[in-house]
């Protein structure tokens, strides 16, 4: 049923994610010139695959059809660009609808790699 598939899907999905995330890291960590922990960063680039992934899950399993999921995702995943304050500072967005970043975890991903790149007490 339900459960066994979800199951699978994590036991899969979960290293895979890992795997991709550290790749991922290894690569920029020294390209870029980041000075944050490694680990973290690559913890923090895993978590946020992982809140992707499932997003992107919930939309599948919301729709009946794939081509019905892949043409409303992007009502999703395109205003998370707009509030995480990548383009436009967060303060310039209207105070009225400035709560809709609280529900984007792109925010959340870029605010921990901030947290952990320009973490305080670093020399």
């Amino acid at each position: 049923g339900a459960p066994a598939y979800l199951l699978s899907k994590l036991a899969t999905e979960v290293p895979l994610a890992l795997l991709d995330s550290l790749l991922a890291m290894a690569v920029t960590y020294w390209m870029m010139g980041l000075h944050g922990s490694f680990i973290l960063l690559v913890v923090a680039t895993w978590l946020l695959s992982l809140s992707c992934a499932s997003t992107a899950l919930l939309f599948g399993c919301l729709f009946s059809t794939a081509q019905a999921a892949l043409q409303t995702a992007p009502a999703v995943f395109v205003p998370q660009i707009l509030f995480a304050g990548l383009f436009v500072p967060l303060m310039q967005i209207p105070a009225w609808v400035r709560w809709a970043q609280y529900l984007c975890s792109l925010k959340f991903g870029i605010d921990l790699f901030v947290v952990v790149e320009f973490a305080p007490g670093r020399g």
